[in-house]
This record gives C-alpha cells, sequence and structure tokens, in this order.
C-alpha cells in the first residue's frame, strides 16, 4: 500500500498538504519517500457549509489557508472509532480543526481553555498528537502556559 502524507506551512498562506508518492518508485516507505518528485501533492480546501475538498491548484490551497486557517502548526492524522480523521492547528486563530475522512467534513474548535484534568492552556500549541481515538496531547514550548496538555 501507498503511504499517504499530511504537512503544514507555518505561514499566514500556508497550505496544508496532502501527498501520495508514485507506487513502486522507491518500494518500501522509506526515508527517501518524500523525495518523489512525482508524487501527487493536493491541497486542502474548507468550504463554507463546513466541508472539504483536496484540490490540485497550490493558489487554492493557500486562499483557503488566509480564509479558514492561517498559520498551521501541528498536525496529525488518526483512525477514530473506525473513521479516519486528520487534526491540525492554526495557532493565528488558537483553533483545532478536524476532518471527517468519511463524512468529509469539518469541525473546528478553540484551544485555549479548560483540559482534561487540572490547567488551561492559553497559547498557540506547537505539535499534536492524538491519543485513543478521544483525546489529543497538546504540546507548547513557550508563550504563557509551556508544556503537555490534554484535550
Amino acid at each position: 500500500s501507498v503511504p499517504v502524507f499530511y504537512f503544514s506551512e507555518d505561514d499566514r498562506d500556508g497550505a496544508v498538504r496532502q501527498m501520495t508518492p508514485r507506487s513502486g518508485r522507491y518500494g518500501a516507505a522509506g526515508w527517501d519517500t518524500l523525495h518523489d518528485d512525482q508524487a501527487e501533492v493536493r491541497y486542502l480546501v474548507l468550504r463554507q457549509d463546513r466541508t472539504f475538498y483536496w484540490s490540485s491548484r497550490l493558489g487554492e490551497g493557500r486562499d483557503s489557508a488566509v480564509r479558514s486557517f492561517p498559520n498551521v502548526e501541528g498536525i496529525a492524522f488518526d483512525v477514530v472509532d473506525g473513521v479516519p480523521h486528520l487534526f491540525f492547528v492554526s495557532k493565528r486563530l488558537e483553533m483545532l480543526f478536524t476532518l471527517n475522512f468519511d463524512t468529509n467534513r469539518w469541525y473546528s474548535s478553540s484551544t485555549n481553555g479548560p483540559m482534561v484534568g487540572e490547567g488551561d492552556f492559553r497559547s498557540d500549541p506547537d505539535a499534536i498528537v492524538p491519543v485513543a481515538g478521544k483525546y489529543l496531547f497538546i504540546a507548547e514550548d513557550g508563550g504563557g502556559s509551556p508544556g503537555v496538555f490534554m484535550k
């Protein structure tokens, strides 16, 4: 099976990318998989009706980033209850975005405020890690609340 990679660009117009290497070019996924200059790269576009699609046009992805999710940092893929999801954070908006790949719908929620247990997160996350299909670890290395939090 061919792996699919998701990555972001921490910039105001930084498009979220979906990269699928050509099958068989490098064999099994390895260190050089991301060097496939013939890979299919598509760019995330969020619609106002809370659906999304992947475009082959970089400009469309950049426009969507400016409108909906500037300065993405922290991106993770996980399967939750059998459904593939992509999670990412817009640092500028301090919002967590969730893409549901079965319904092609997206959701957003604030990264600020109370977390599981004690403590408040009051900054812009640097990294996120899905855990057990129902929690996200959110990490921040600076700002007013450095540490690892769970939402």
